[in-house]
């Protein structure tokens, strides 16, 4: 290929396939060649970090990926604009999406079990945080609680049952129990003073 000025026309200097403005100024690289990317109007072998090769022309990611793959916004790691830092799905995000936990090694996104919106970075089959409404138990997602266990305050997870949680039923319950106990105390004792009582006569009367 050739570039032209106001008299002539001339052929771009390899390793250009096409110029502008001088014959070195590539605009172009050949594609079968050793170094078939265009950047800053120069052929070369591989694009830099932070770009990436769209038909022979090296192309910056796109924030906020800072590299990239295949297409400008096909993140493989993040810039951090916005907190991002995690990749999944090709995308950056600043906290990893529900049903997924974060990988801090490789700054990526795993996916957890189905129906578990967070689950254990060390065990990806303990679910930490179900799907509502499903209830976490024992590391699993069940629907409702098994006997023995309620569900918990923030109604997310089940726990075991308390005698508290009978809540103002409880008082009178204890109340009922402290007044059954003194009847049966007082009785005993009516019932042995009586006996003592007759007891006492009996003895006399012997005499």
């Amino acid at each position: 290929m050739f570039f032209s000025t106001n008299t002539s026309c001339s052929f771009c200097k390899q390793p250009c396939r096409s110029c502008s403005g001088t014959e070195a100024n590539c605009t172009s690289c050949f594609k079968n060649s050793s170094i078939p990317n265009l950047f800053v109007n120069q052929c070369i072998d591989t694009c830099p970090k932070g770009y990436v090769s769209i038909d022979g022309i090296c192309e910056k990611c796109k924030s906020p990926c800072a590299l990239c793959e295949g297409t400008p916004d096909h993140c493989i790691s993040c810039d951090g604009t916005g907190g991002t830092k995690y990749v999944h799905d090709d995308q950056c995000w600043a906290d990893c999406p529900p049903g997924t936990r974060h990988n801090a090694e490789n700054l990526t996104c795993f996916a957890c079990n189905e129906g578990c919106d967070l689950c254990d970075i060390q065990d990806i089959n303990k679910c930490l945080r179900c799907t509502a409404p499903a209830l976490v138990y024992d590391g699993s997602c069940i629907s409702e609680c098994p006997i023995g266990w309620v569900v918990n305050e923030e109604g997310v997870a089940c726990r075991p049952w308390q005698l508290s949680d009978l809540g103002i039923i409880y008082f009178p319950f204890l109340i009922c129990g402290a007044i059954f106990t003194a009847i049966i105390l007082l009785g005993q004792l009516k019932k042995r003073a009586y006996l003592d009582k007759t007891t006492n006569k009996m003895d006399k009367r012997s005499f």
